[in-house]
């Protein structure tokens, strides 16, 4: 069930666009990614970093101001022109990463994570076989993720063993998922461990 629409305002060009909200969601009919992306038609994410409809202009949208809510169905606005926050490409990630906004280390893993669903996304709309090499600016982001994740957290280690699969270097996969780990992960784990005795570097579902 929709929520209101919350009215923002964009830090740059100063106009109004609305974020949408939900009152109630499941997960009925879910699917789940090995690289830890969930997509559930009837409990979509909110992204956290957002471009302005207008302007195209990048924002981090609980840092944006707000002007107020309307109801989601309401033919009446006092702000006409507020259409929808636009969601962000790849390469819109890539380049944010090294923009002012990226200003915490937390923003960072950030744009690295969503970097990497992204140009997995090609994939998961493809049932064929992955072709050709890693993109040299995706593979880069892959990298840079998995070096900035700790071996210490489980879940944290969990990913770094699925970036190091989908980056082909096998022998490392292999040498996190043999660490421990609780039983709520073992079904990743297992999936995991079997596309790579596959050699299978591609993502895919759990």
């Amino acid at each position: 069930m929709p929520g209101p629409n919350v009215i923002k305002q964009c830090s740059q060009c100063e106009q109004p666009f609305a974020e949408p909200t939900l009152m109630s969601g499941n997960t009925f009919g879910a699917t789940f990614w090995t690289d830890g992306k969930r997509e559930a038609p009837m409990l979509p994410e909110t992204p956290w970093l957002v471009k302005c409809p207008h302007c195209g202009q990048m924002l981090w949208l609980d840092e944006a101001k707000e002007l107020g809510e309307e109801e989601p169905f309401g033919r009446s606005s006092r702000w006409p022109g507020a259409r929808r926050y636009a969601e962000l490409t790849e390469s819109d990630y890539l380049a944010a990463v090294g923009m002012p906004l990226a200003d915490s280390a937390e923003k960072v893993r950030y744009i690295r994570m969503r970097a990497w669903w992204a140009a997995n996304d090609r994939l998961r709309r493809d049932s064929g076989e992955a072709g050709g090499a890693v993109p040299e600016d995706t593979r880069h982001n892959m990298e840079a993720l998995l070096a900035g994740l700790s071996e210490a957290d489980q879940q944290e280690r969990l990913m770094r063993a699925e970036l190091a699969r989908e980056l082909g270097r096998f022998d490392e996969a292999v040498r996190l998922l043999a660490t421990n780990y609780s039983d709520e992960l073992q079904h990743v784990v297992r999936r995991i461990s079997d596309l790579v005795k596959e050699r299978k570097t591609r993502v895919e579902t759990l």
